[in-house]
């Protein structure tokens, strides 16, 4: 199930018990601060979720596949990662196996 931003917003103002709008103000200002900390290279670790940082790439030679050419420059740059704490992977690994589980048990049941 892929969910829109929209839907999102409205399923955090139930659980918050706030709202639509007042999440939305919420949303839109955890997402401004997180770009914010990207762009001046800061760390963020949440509990329970994961580790936001910005990864750096250095400057480097290489290989052009279209004109074959050896030796180009490629220009170093960054972007922002996610890095998932234990408990989310454990999570949802687990919740994917339940899953799994549950299907194949569906398609016995046929």
């Amino acid at each position: 199930m892929k969910l829109t931003e929209k839907e999102f917003i409205r399923r955090v103002a139930i659980s918050a018990e706030c709202n639509t709008a007042t999440a939305y103000r919420v949303w839109n200002a955890v997402v401004d601060e997180l770009i914010d900390l990207y762009c001046n290279g800061n760390e963020m670790t949440v509990k329970n979720l994961g580790t936001f940082r910005l990864r750096r790439r250095k400057p480097r030679i290489g290989y052009d596949f279209k004109t074959g050419e050896k030796n180009v420059y490629i220009d170093g740059g960054a972007s922002p990662f996610f890095g998932a704490s234990e408990n989310l992977k454990k999570a949802t690994n687990a919740n994917y196996l339940e899953r799994l589980e549950m299907g194949e048990a569906l398609l016995a049941e046929e």
